[in-house]
């Protein structure tokens, strides 16, 4: 038997767009650097209008551990893969000491 243990260290991010392409830039990630992700179909709703899109989450797994900027780098970088495989205009990423919203819509 293997216990590890390290410290705690979440990072969501926050997407609209059909849950099965973005799963899929998901496996592709994941496969390409060692990552495990959860992929969490979630609705978004808002002023006007509703929307479907997921939740991925990153944490700081024992099987590969890693530094809390690290994480936070495979986040942002993960959320853009997914934000252009699912034709979408911006993503929310939150960690434990930031949130962040990158849009590429032009502001109005």
């Amino acid at each position: 038997m293997e216990i590890k243990t390290l410290a705690t260290y979440q990072v969501k991010i926050y997407l609209a767009g059909d849950v099965d392409i973005i799963k899929n830039e998901c496996r592709k990630y994941c496969l390409e650097i060692g990552l495990c992700v959860t992929v969490t179909p979630t609705l978004f709703i808002y002023s006007g209008g509703e929307e479907y899109g997921v939740e991925i989450g990153l944490i700081n797994y024992p099987r590969f551990p890693d530094t809390a900027s690290n994480i936070d780098e495979k986040a942002i970088s993960l959320a853009e893969r997914c934000r252009k495989a699912a034709s979408q205009w911006s993503y929310l990423i939150i960690t434990p000491v930031i949130t962040i919203y990158d849009s590429k819509r032009a502001n109005k």
